[in-house]
Order: structure tokens, then C-alpha cells, then sequence
């Protein structure tokens, strides 16, 4: 995903100390497709290929909707729609103190545009794998880890082998506490266009058991449990993603940027006795909203649209077969 000055430096700048307080869950609140290298999990060793296929086809699942974004200069208006499938296909520890994990991730976007400088792009897709090596020496407080995520982000017009990207996490966390952590490191993803290299500052602090403070890369949550299966939470967030487009002869690069904030609601309940999941609402506003259409290698501008801030609403649905 590819980002541009619609959110400007300086404000990025003015946010780092904020996010470097705080972190988000990649599954759930703000970026629901974010890589969270450090959430525990289970190993698979016997795959049962029937639920793995059920949990890769629905057990993540999350629609978001960004609407009432107008041009600036009055050039029409926009709304992006999300639809986002995660979920782990595999994990297994690697020795006494490497784990592996391999993640299937889909996006797919659909841009509508009313009068705008840049037109409608209705079939916008992403699809990637995360492999996710973590390290964790027993009786030590500080692990680390490293995350490569080829995949590729287009139309799917035509095949070109700028389509494919590797997006690469590297990190080392340091849990002060049972109640405090801090990650330090470096991330690279070919969304962030103009900015593709940056810092990864995250930090998780919970001030007590039903309560959660999180930061990382983009996103900052606190997240209250109201209930044992009930939570609300407050989220911020900056995102960006860019899409290789168009024919073999006007091929192009497209990238839209946004911030988003607001609230989540979460509520768990039982399909089945053996069958958990959660649903999810969150609504907000949006900020930052830019859309700019570039040549194919990210450095000459053809088109742009700077919104005004929208609104936006998500809905999201977990099941664990």
C-alpha cells in the first residue's frame, strides 16, 4: 500500500511519540490485515485440510466502507469499499525457541468515483502471504522476529512483474513487565510509496485486566473489556495501498491514503458449542483521504484528489472452526 502527502510528514512527524505510546490488534480494531508477529499461537502439526479451508474462507472476514469524501477543489467525489480475509494456514514450533507461522491475506477494494479526476476502479486486488519467524529463548525477556510477505497488488489486467511486491517486517520486543512491552524496529512495504522504509515503534501496556493500551506502526487502540466476551475500544489509525493498473499501454500505479478514528464494538458468542466467534462494529470519521494515480514505478504523478474527511463503518465476523 502507497501513501502520499495527504497526510503531511509533519503531522506524521508530530504523531510518532503519540504512536510509539500506544499499539493496535492487527485482527480487529483500525488495520484488520496488519501482521501482529507476537500474538501467541497454537501449533498445527495434523492438519485437518476441511477446517483449514473453512477458517481461510470465513473465519476472518471484515467489510469496511469510506463514504461522503469530496474533492477539495470541488472535482467530484469518492467512496473506497474493503473486503478483508485473514486467517493462519499454518504454525509449528521450530526447536526450542523458533516458531513459524505462515498467514494467507486478501484485500479486495472497490473505488467509485462521481466526477472525479480519477476514475472508477472496481476491481482492485491484493493477496499475500505472511511467513512469520519468531524468535523466543525460554526465560528471557526480550524475542524477536522477522516477517516477509510476497504477494502482489493489481487489476490483474495484464502481468507485469512490478505487480509483485515483498513487503519485509523486522523487530525485537522487550516485555518490561507482565503488563508492559516495547517493540523497536524497521519495516519496508511498497504501499507507503513515497515513504516505503520506516520506523516500527510499538508498545502494549495493560494498566489492568480489563484494560489495553497498544501502538504499532500506524495504529494506536485502547481497548476496555466490558464484559468476559464484551470489549470497546478507541482506535486511530493511518493507512495506505497501492495497486499496479491499467493495460499494457497506460499502465500505472494507483495508491489511496487515509486516516480513520473511532470506536469498536466487539461481542463473542458460540455458533456451536465447539464453534467461538465474534462480530464487530466500529464507526468513525476519516482525515487525510487522498487518492493519486502515478506512473508504473511510483515517481512521475499523473492525477490527484485531495478529499475532505468521511465517514467510516466496518463490520467484521471471526469463527473459529
Amino acid at each position: 500500500m502507497n501513501f502520499e502527502p495527504v497526510f503531511p510528514r509533519s503531522a506524521f512527524l508530530a504523531a510518532a511519540p503519540f504512536l510509539f505510546c500506544a499499539a493496535a490488534q492487527a485482527i480487529g480494531l483500525t488495520q484488520v490485515h496488519e501482521t501482529e508477529p507476537y500474538r501467541p499461537r497454537e501449533n498445527n502439526p495434523e492438519t485437518n485440510y476441511g477446517i483449514l479451508a473453512l477458517d481461510l474462507l470465513f473465519g476472518s472476514n471484515y467489510v469496511s466502507w469510506y463514504g461522503g469524501m469530496a474533492d477539495r477543489h470541488g472535482n467530484g467525489s469518492y467512496r473506497v469499499t474493503n473486503w478483508v480475509n485473514n486467517g493462519d494456514f499454518y504454525t509449528q514450533a521450530l526447536g526450542a525457541d523458533w516458531h513459524f507461522t505462515a498467514a494467507l491475506i486478501q484485500r479486495s477494494t472497490w473505488v467509485t468515483a462521481r466526477n472525479g479526476a480519477i476514475a472508477s476502479q472496481p476491481g482492485l486486488n491484493s493477496i499475500w502471504i505472511d511467513t512469520i519467524f519468531v524468535h523466543r529463548p525460554a526465560d528471557s525477556k526480550w524475542s524477536g522476529a522477522v516477517v516477509l510477505s510476497p504477494g502482489a497488488s493489481t487489476d490483474f489486467d495484464h502481468y507485469d512483474e512490478r505487480l509483485l511486491r515483498l513487503p519485509v517486517q523486522a523487530s525485537v520486543r522487550y516485555e518490561a513487565s507482565k503488563t508492559l512491552a516495547f517493540e523497536l524496529g524497521i519495516a519496508y512495504t511498497p504501499d507507503f510509496t513515497e515513504m516505503p522504509v520506516l520506523p516500527l515503534l510499538g508498545v502494549t501496556w495493560n494498566p489492568a485486566d480489563d484494560w489495553e493500551l497498544k501502538a504499532r506502526f500506524t495504529s494506536v487502540t485502547l481497548t476496555h473489556r466490558l464484559a468476559s466476551r464484551t470489549s470497546l475500544g478507541a482506535f486511530v489509525s493511518y493507512d495506505e495501498a497501492s495497486w499496479m493498473i491499467g493495460e499494457r499501454n497506460d499502465f500505472g500505479q494507483l495508491r489511496y491514503a487515509t486516516g480513520t478514528a473511532g470506536l469498536e464494538l466487539s461481542q463473542g458468542f458460540d455458533i456451536t458449542e465447539k464453534t467461538p466467534a465474534t462480530i464487530r462494529f466500529a464507526a468513525g470519521g476519516t482525515f487525510g483521504d487522498s487518492l493519486r494515480l502515478y506512473d508504473p514505478d511510483g515517481d512521475v504523478l499523473r492525477a490527484s484528489s485531495n478529499m475532505d474527511g468521511g465517514v467510516f463503518l466496518r463490520a467484521g465476523l471471526q469463527i473459529k472452526f
